[in-house]
């Protein structure tokens, strides 16, 4: 099964993921190995992303933990910004509490669709 995927819009710097399924320590890891190989085309200057939740389960404390480092190691490699689509309130809350532990902090924002989320990333300059 398939549980992430990455596409790159590189006119516009934006990294469009998908995330599915309930997750476990092991999908959490390779996520984040997948993510470093995906975005490195990015890396070079300020990069934002659209992080489709609609299909993502809630995630054990193990899970929230690497997904806590990863954001950070985004941050560090130019993630500016970042557009979280989710319908759902528990995996809205647990994306609100990792994107908070950024450092430093990133600016991010939720909505329901994927057209308000792009129009967003498009109207910051992406």
């Amino acid at each position: 099964m398939i549980n992430y995927d990455f596409s790159i819009l590189p006119e516009r710097r934006i990294l469009h993921e998908q995330m599915i399924g309930f997750w476990n320590k092991e999908i959490a890891l390779r996520y984040h190995n997948d993510f470093k190989q995906a975005v490195k085309p990015l890396l070079n200057e300020p990069w934002v992303r659209c992080l489709d939740l609609r299909k993502w389960h809630p995630s054990n404390p193990k899970v929230m933990k690497i997904l806590s480092k990863h954001i950070n190691w985004a941050i560090k490699h130019n993630m500016k910004q970042s557009a979280n689509i989710v319908i759902t309130p528990v995996p809205r809350l647990q994306m609100n509490t990792i994107m908070k532990n950024g450092i430093p902090v990133l600016t991010y924002r939720f909505f329901e669709n994927k057209e308000t989320a792009m129009d967003w990333l498009i109207s910051e300059g992406y």
